[in-house]
């Protein structure tokens, strides 16, 4: 077992001791953001427009005939008649991208996506993996680096004779975010579909989410 460090400060009738306390867990996560970017490049904006409201129409006609709430579907940002930064100077672009909440299926991603292969729908897709509970997850994590301080300190007192009193002092010593498994961020283009689908045989991850505290505990002689 590390201690990382710890400090006794002796006086006349305790004393006290520094113990930094930590906790970590691997949370699966448990939703997705699915962002589709449906795009038209033309020399004519109204051409572009139009290409890029159709395709995505049909998009949410899809959808819905697989009984899927479009009620839910965000309309995140909508472009028409941009000028190109790069390439012909005359053309212009339109785009519509919407984002989809839904679990952490990889069935679903698939889905999405062979939706937009099979009909040579002109656009990209984005997938952010999200925890939808982190911050429940954080909280039960600082109580259990409370704990493992406390026991860490017991272990010291008692070899010096002494026994854990009361706290003196806490300091929340941070938070650490590792990530496993698939990214948390994938980008897919459509303009080519080939490897674009993801095998169904892996699982979508894990974060790894920690906590440390550093706490400072008063010492007892022990009875």
């Amino acid at each position: 077992m590390s201690f990382d460090k710890y400090n006794m400060e002796s006086e006349e009738n305790c004393g006290k001791i520094f113990v930094r306390g930590e906790a970590e867990r691997f949370v699966p996560y448990d939703a997705v953001k699915i962002s589709v970017n449906f795009y038209k490049k033309s020399r004519n904006a109204d051409e572009a427009s139009r290409s890029v409201i159709k395709e995505s129409e049909a998009f949410l006609k899809e959808l819905k005939k697989r009984s899927v709430d479009i009620s839910s579907i965000e309309l995140e940002e909508e472009l028409h008649g941009e000028e190109t930064s790069r390439g012909d100077r005359d053309a212009v672009r339109s785009e519509r991208k919407f984002t989809i909440k839904t679990a952490a299926d990889i069935r679903i991603i698939n889905a999405v996506i062979r939706m937009i292969i099979d009909n040579h729908w002109s656009t990209t897709v984005d997938t952010s993996y999200i925890l939808t509970n982190e911050e429940e997850v954080r909280k039960e994590l600082m109580q259990e680096a409370m704990r493992n301080s406390r026991e860490k300190a017991e272990i010291i007192a008692a070899a010096a004779g002494m026994s854990v009193g009361g706290l003196d002092s806490v300091n929340t010593a941070g938070r650490k975010t590792v990530y496993y498994g698939i990214d948390a961020d994938m980008f897919y283009s459509m303009d080519d579909d080939s490897g674009a689908l993801l095998s169904e045989e892996i699982a979508i991850g894990e974060k790894k989410l920690s906590e440390e505290m550093e706490v400072v505990w008063l010492l007892e002689k022990s009875v």
